[in-house]
């Protein structure tokens, strides 16, 4: 039969578990997340000398934290997104530009092409290096 909130169960094989065991039977990732545990398991019973109620509110405050940390990766996340979106509409708008006029500053169309793509890939990973492919080579270097 299976045992209500199994999700609660880990089998351990220990005669004895510490806090580490649990947090990684669990697997507690987030470290601000096992610190509130272990403050939590014991509260006020670690003869560290806090009392409960200051055990709990460190808890808390660790929790606090965590959550601030986590809105503080989706923000710079949104803003490096949005910045990558900018630059990338940006520079499609500038080869549509020079492409409506007959003027696409580059006379191998995939190369400017492939420069797109590479600074739109990189900007929307955080990485921009804007170097077209094969700058090092001039148009009239194969003499």
């Amino acid at each position: 039969m299976e045992k209500k909130h199994s999700h609660y169960h880990k089998p351990c094989g220990h005669a004895t578990v510490d806090v580490y065991r649990v947090l990684q039977m669990f697997e507690v990732k987030d470290q601000g997340v096992g610190h509130a545990i272990k403050k939590l398991l014991v509260a006020g019973g670690r003869g560290a000398g806090k009392s409960f109620e200051q055990d709990i509110q460190e808890a808390i405050d660790t929790l606090t934290r965590v959550l601030a940390m986590r809105k503080e990766d989706i923000d710079v996340t949104k803003s490096r997104e949005s910045f990558a979106d900018d630059a990338v509409r940006h520079l499609k708008d500038s080869i549509d530009f020079w492409e409506s006029r007959g003027l696409l500053p580059i006379d191998e169309p995939k190369v400017f092409t492939g420069l797109f793509r590479t600074v739109s890939g990189d900007l929307h990973s955080g990485v921009c290096d804007t170097t077209p492919p094969n700058s090092n080579k001039t148009k009239n270097s194969e003499s």
